[in-house]
């Protein structure tokens, strides 16, 4: 399926540290099937690495409208938030990811970062 093609694309330049390329594959697996939650994570996680926080957030928040279980979407939400020094933001979306797995270890892991920040 042209889809997996395009998404295979855009692991493999992520990979490559090509998120132009990255992100242009992404978004042509969206264009195709825009259910597809994984590219819309994949999309943020390639946002995130260039620091394009603003578009970071949408691709995550359209991938947990598609799952609101998906776990790794709301902590990589809350890593934006973090690194954004929207404190209370972060822990939402890190306290969401605990809601759905209390064994996350990510998470746990924000939550102590966002703890000592405030503290």
């Amino acid at each position: 399926e042209i889809k997996m093609i395009y998404y295979g694309r855009g692991w493999d330049a992520s990979d490559d540290r090509d998120y132009r390329k990255a992100i242009d594959s992404f978004k042509n697996v969206i264009g195709i099937d825009p259910t597809f939650k994984d590219a819309h994570f994949q999309l943020g996680v390639v946002y995130s690495e260039l620091q394009a926080y603003d578009e970071a957030v949408i691709a995550f928040e359209a991938a947990i409208k598609l799952d609101s279980t998906f776990k790794d979407a709301y902590f990589h939400l809350g890593v934006v938030f973090f690194e954004r020094a929207e404190y209370m933001k972060a822990r939402k979306a890190a306290a969401k990811a605990l809601e759905i797995d209390r064994t996350y270890k990510p998470a746990h892991l924000l939550m102590d970062a966002i703890q000592s920040q405030q503290s």
